[in-house]
C-alpha cells in the first residue's frame, strides 16, 4: 500500500497542480489522489480518493488555503460507517510536508504525509 496526494488549483500548469508523496499508516505508505477542483478566493472543492489493497474510497474535500496553508475536510465512509478525515499542510516551494488525521467513534489517529512537485 502506498499513499500519493494529488492537489490541483485551477489556473495552475498540470506540474504546478500535482503533489504526490507518502504517508505511513500503521508503517505502511498508501496511494491516494486528492484534485482541487475549484480555489475560490481561499475555499477549496474538490474530490479525495484512495486506493488500498483493492479497496477504491472516494469523498468529496472542501477546506481553505490561506497563503502556503491547507486545510481539508475529507468526510468518507468505509465499510459503511462514517470516518472524518481531515488534511492540513503547508506548501514551502516543490514541498507539501502535511498531516491526514482520521477520526472514527472517538478515535483519532494521525499519519504524516511528505509531498513533492515536480
Amino acid at each position: 500500500m502506498r499513499f500519493m496526494l494529488i492537489l490541483s488549483f485551477m489556473g495552475c500548469t498540470s506540474a504546478e497542480r500535482i503533489w504526490a508523496g507518502t504517508c505511513r499508516v500503521s508503517g505502511y505508505p498508501i496511494d491516494a489522489v486528492l484534485d482541487i477542483l475549484d480555489d475560490k478566493g481561499g475555499d477549496l472543492d474538490g474530490n479525495f480518493t484512495i486506493t488500498s489493497s483493492g479497496y477504491v474510497i472516494s469523498a468529496a474535500a472542501s477546506g481553505s488555503r490561506d497563503g502556503s496553508s491547507i486545510d481539508l475536510d475529507i468526510p468518507m465512509f468505509v465499510a459503511g460507517y462514517p470516518v472524518a478525515t481531515t488534511f492540513v499542510g503547508e506548501m514551502d516551494g516543490n514541498d507539501l510536508p502535511g498531516d491526514w488525521t482520521l477520526t472514527q467513534s472517538g478515535y483519532s489517529t494521525t499519519y504524516a504525509c511528505d509531498l513533492s512537485r515536480d
